[in-house]
């Protein structure tokens, strides 16, 4: 329970844009606020900035919105349930999913990946453990040294049988638990062990194990490539341009969720 309610912490800590660990005076707690939303309409103002801020801390929760979506022609008013791709932080719910089933004694994190994908075992990540998938020491590559990922897995509904095959036939970055590189589809391994633990699709255990429990009512598994709210970034000329959303199935257990902020 130790590792999970740790886990848990840091989950809930990763979604606010700010918490505090003691007390903030009354008066303290007013300036903050009123200098953040001061910060959120200059720069909705200048067309710099559309989207939902939530600070959190010990004793105040506070929302800004700003007025139109920078994103739509026309624009739109957010509202504190307006759904976004929060990207990574679905690491931390997949890794509180993992912990959970770890508390079960469904899981183990000293078992190798194999132990639960059979098809793993003789490959180069096979014997990977859980505990070094989680923490980003089993020497997978990440997405962008993998040829043509962007190009041919990304954006589109891929099988979990794609994603092995394009991985598994990679070359590991090191020996396993030798060093540390960032990997977002180690993490993906690490969803598809849970199904077979459980039996159960990954977005269930999402809906069941994280969403249920926190009480978010506006968060779910899933992409926005069909929305129009998939996010803005600026280009180098300065000029707004719209997000590329990937596909939920290619980010598996990495990045495959919808939120809102106030989630």
């Amino acid at each position: 329970m130790a590792r999970y309610a740790a886990l848990r912490c840091a989950f809930l800590i990763s979604l606010v844009t700010a918490s505090s660990c003691t007390t903030i005076e009354a008066r303290e707690s007013t300036v903050r606020q009123d200098n953040l939303g001061s910060h959120v309409e200059a720069y909705a103002k200048l067309g710099r900035f559309s989207g939902v801020v939530v600070l959190s801390s010990a004793d105040v929760r506070s929302i800004w919105t700003s007025t139109e979506d920078l994103c739509r022609e026309g624009g739109r008013a957010f509202d504190p349930d307006s759904q976004f791709d929060p990207g990574s932080i679905a690491k931390p719910m997949l890794a509180v999913v993992v912990l959970s089933l770890v508390d079960e004694g469904r899981l183990a994190l000293d078992a190798s990946i194999d132990t639960y994908l059979p098809e793993l075992t003789g490959t180069a990540y096979g014997q990977a453990t859980l505990h070094q998938l989680l923490t980003h020491t089993a020497g997978i590559p990440d997405h962008d040294r993998v040829e043509n990922f962007f190009e041919t897995i990304a954006y589109r509904d891929v099988s979990q049988h794609e994603l092995l095959d394009l991985f598994v036939n990679s070359e590991p970055l090191f020996e396993a638990g030798s060093s540390w590189s960032y990997s977002n589809f180690g993490y993906s391994l690490l969803a598809m062990a849970a199904e077979r633990a459980t039996g159960a699709p990954y977005p269930r255990l999402l809906a069941e194990r994280v969403f249920r429990k926190a009480g978010m009512a506006h968060s779910r598994h899933g992409d926005l490539r069909a929305e129009s709210s998939q996010g803005c970034v600026r280009a180098f000329g300065g000029e707004i341009e719209q997000r590329a959303s990937s596909a939920a199935a290619a980010s598996l257990g990495a990045g495959d969720v919808v939120a809102s902020a106030a989630d």
